[in-house]
């Protein structure tokens, strides 16, 4: 048959599927000031990442990266759950359309963000020679 074109081949990142989840580097997750981070490693077949915080009562915070380390800013102190997810989205060449695929996430955490509340110190107790300070 003359006249009509064939389909590009499937570019070599192009893989059927879901991609699996990214494994988390452990000791990895870490909170700040206003910010939480994560890193993992690399998932073959995936072209970008999705790193989210969540928190109950908060909404989440994510963003789309194609590192393997992303760093969230965080406005809401206390502690937040990390999940990083692979997606093996891209754009298609040719007329072929190929869907994007998420994985499962992979869960770290909780991380602290915010300065901690300062300790409250109660009164002192003593006895002779002796003195005691508890704090909560």
């Amino acid at each position: 048959m003359t006249g009509h074109a064939l389909a590009a081949p499937c570019p070599l990142r192009c893989a059927a599927g879901t991609p699996a989840a990214p494994t988390v580097v452990p000791g990895s997750a870490q909170g700040g000031d206003s910010s939480a981070s994560l890193a993992w490693q690399a998932v073959p077949t995936a072209t970008s990442y999705t790193l989210t915080a969540k928190r109950s009562g908060s909404s989440d915070v994510s963003q789309q990266t194609t590192a393997l380390t992303d760093t969230l800013a965080i406005t809401q102190r206390g502690a937040w759950a990390l999940q990083v997810t692979a997606s093996n989205a891209y754009t298609p060449t040719g007329i072929i359309t190929h869907t994007a695929s998420t994985s499962a996430a992979s869960t770290a955490g909780p991380v602290t963000v915010g300065e901690p509340d300062a300790p409250v110190l109660l009164p002192p107790t003593g006895g002779i020679e002796q003195l005691s300070v508890t704090f909560t």
